[in-house]
């Protein structure tokens, strides 16, 4: 598990101390597991954080997301705001809305 993060982390160009490893929650047929790593460094963190978007161009990596470890509040916000989100753009077809830094956004689309 730990080298298959560290090709992720090699794809964005770091090399981070892996602290701890492991996959989150019940192992069940067919379904995914988030993995969890812990880094010695929150200066990497957020380098790594900063280039994650990167991984969505590569074909390797494309289907791999990278977000901070929330906390149950956290999740629930994240989940209030995704709602909402959601009911914005089912709405608000229009304008294109996002989620950036715990805030909801709307905006013209480019060019319209």
């Amino acid at each position: 598990l730990e080298s298959k993060a560290a090709e992720v982390f090699e794809q964005l160009e770091e090399k981070p101390k892996v602290v701890e490893c492991h996959r989150v929650g019940v192992q069940k047929e067919g379904a995914l597991r988030p993995v969890k790593v812990t880094l010695s460094s929150s200066d990497t963190v957020g380098r790594i954080l900063g280039k994650s978007r990167q991984l969505r161009t590569t074909d390797r990596f494309s289907r791999v997301f990278i977000s901070k470890d929330l906390n149950v509040e956290e999740r629930n916000a994240r989940k209030k705001l995704v709602m909402e989100l959601k009911q914005k753009r089912e709405n608000e077809p229009g304008l294109h809305h996002f989620i950036r830094n715990g805030t909801l956004f709307s905006r013209n689309h480019a060019g319209s």
